[in-house]
């Protein structure tokens, strides 16, 4: 039996749902090496579940989205930087892994998103945060480095105006003012707003082969110096002409499939 309060990566699925959960109760959801190490491949079991359309990415528990990376384990595995460049590309490989998902993937944002699950955050789709969320990048505060591809991640999603303020100041922004910059997509009102089931169920009923070419698109426009990147879009948006999907939707049908759908 899993020690529920040990740092873990869960995976539901429920009908056309996957959910990873980032559980590290003790701190407040934040990521361990060990957590690293198991995010990248629950996202790619889930990518290639074919009975799951939608990627959720939320922390367990419902009071913290993610406080950052664990820095209990900075003194003996992030001190130098030897050490920091072994860690950067263990976490840069969960990063990827959520970019690189053909699926929709949201993340569903309630209390902290700090630091390193902010960077989790901006690598999904999209975003929604509750009344508690509250964002912020801390390096600036405590000497470390955010790394070029974040900074990057961030720049594409607020722009990089907002992200030199948010980079510089290490400011935390509360969810009026992540809904301002474009850093939240939609925001939950109290416990029975159902904006995040009613954004699932869209997913679930859209086109899996069109969202996973819009997908692409958008990856190979935030990175114009990747031609393979810009010539696997140009090939999925082709494949679309010939996909059940668009067949159904030119007679009218329903383009998707109905799924079973999680509690907000």
């Amino acid at each position: 039996m899993t020690d529920m309060n040990s740092p873990a990566i869960r995976v539901l699925v429920a009908g056309a749902i996957g959910t990873i959960e980032l559980c590290n109760p003790a701190r407040r959801n934040a990521v361990s090496t060990t957590m690293w190490s198991r995010l990248a491949s629950a996202v790619q079991a889930l990518n290639s579940d074919d009975g799951v359309r939608v990627v959720v990415l939320r922390g367990a528990g419902g009071e913290a989205f993610c406080a950052g990376a664990d820095m209990s384990e900075f003194d003996g595995k992030r001190s130098n930087a030897k050490q920091a460049a072994a860690y950067t590309e263990l976490t840069e490989r969960a990063y990827s892994a959520l970019e690189a998902c053909s699926k929709p993937t949201v993340a569903m944002i309630e209390g902290p998103c700090i630091g390193a699950g902010l960077a989790m955050a901006v690598c999904c789709d999209l975003r929604v945060g509750d009344p508690r969320s509250v964002f912020s990048v801390p390096a600036a505060r405590i000497g470390l480095g955010y790394s070029y591809e974040n900074v990057a991640r961030l720049a594409n999603v607020v722009g990089p105006s907002h992200a030199r303020d948010m980079l510089l100041t290490a400011r935390r922004l509360g969810v009026d003012d992540a809904l301002a910059i474009g850093l939240l997509h939609y925001r939950l009102h109290d416990a029975q707003d159902d904006t995040f089931t009613k954004l699932l169920e869209s997913l679930v009923n859209n086109a899996a082969p069109s969202m996973a070419a819009s997908k692409l698109a958008l990856r190979a426009f935030c990175r114009p110096g990747s031609p393979g990147l810009l010539d696997a879009a140009r090939e999925a948006v082709a494949l679309c002409s010939d996909s059940k999907e668009y067949a159904a939707g030119r007679q009218g049908g329903a383009v998707g499939s109905s799924g079973t759908l999680p509690a907000p």
